[in-house]
């Protein structure tokens, strides 16, 4: 029902280190609601402001949104980059859904 996906960067084609990570979720399933970036249902592409979440090149972008895997509808949350700072996290944090976290930090 969840799978995670360890792929290499799209921000650098020549950067062999970054990691781009794919939480892909199955969608329809009894009691289990994908998490989300900002808005459900929506497809969504954020490379957040600089001032709030320090990284150093190739820099940092997310997206959630549908998909389809392996002939089966879901929902993907992704992170493509670095961060420099993991408490900046918290604020990348508070604009994800259904999480089931109950504190910030937890995640």
């Amino acid at each position: 029902d969840l799978c995670i996906e360890v792929l290499p960067t799209q921000l650098d084609p020549e950067d062999k280190k970054t990691l781009r990570v794919r939480c892909i979720q199955k969608t329809g399933i009894a009691d289990f609601d994908p998490a989300y970036l900002f808005d459900e249902g929506s497809t969504i592409e954020w490379t957040p402001c600089g001032k709030k979440l320090s990284c150093s090149y190739p820099g940092i972008k997310f997206a959630s949104g549908p998909d389809s895997f392996y002939g089966h509808d879901v929902n993907v949350v992704e992170m493509d980059g670095l961060f420099d700072n993991i408490q900046e996290l918290v604020y990348v944090e508070s604009c994800l859904s259904n999480t089931s976290t109950r504190y910030y930090g937890e995640l």
